[in-house]
């Protein structure tokens, strides 16, 4: 979709190529085609595809970068996702104010980046110090979310369009 046009979603490191696919597909299903890839171990990849669906037109419009830098470099606005809190004072984006921030963003034509980590650590300090916020995506006790659950849980979706600033000819 359009109004999404300047929103990134990068996956930092992914691991299982499956993984890029399924987000893919996720990423297609919500309207937004902007993949970045940091470092992935593999891509391109046939079970990418595979998983990919009809989200195949994302893989192929994916950019990979060497590293975080390059794939936020241009965003206005940065999410980094993770599973764990943290001791460090990073400020924190509440789950309830995402989709507004996403929005509002969007809407004044700044480039909005959410990051998400490494299957197995996610995103390690560093990289989460180079995002303006922390979202930690909440889950029962110690367990986590797939990856491209993660993806679809943060993702803004046109129904939330309707409570935001989006011109409507966007």
């Amino acid at each position: 979709m359009k109004i999404f046009q300047n929103l990134n979603f990068v996956l930092v490191e992914t691991t299982h190529p499956g993984n890029i696919g399924a987000c893919a597909r996720a990423m297609n299903s919500m309207g937004i085609l902007n993949l970045l890839l940091v470092n992935p171990k593999e891509f391109p990849s046939k079970e990418a595809e595979a998983r990919a669906k009809s989200g195949k037109k994302v893989l192929e419009k994916a950019k990979v970068h060497k590293n975080i830098n390059e794939a936020i470099g241009t965003s206005n606005l940065i999410i980094g996702t993770s599973a764990r809190s943290r001791s460090m004072p990073w400020p924190m984006m509440e789950v309830s104010n995402l989709g507004k921030t996403i929005n509002e963003s969007l809407a004044n034509k700044d480039e909005v980046s959410i990051v998400f980590g490494n299957e197995a650590v996610g995103l390690d300090n560093e990289d989460l110090g180079k995002c303006d916020f922390h979202l930690q995506i909440p889950t029962f006790k110690d367990s986590s979310l797939n990856l491209s659950h993660c993806l679809l849980y943060t993702s803004p979706s046109p129904r939330d369009l309707s409570t935001s600033r989006m011109p409507s000819s966007a």
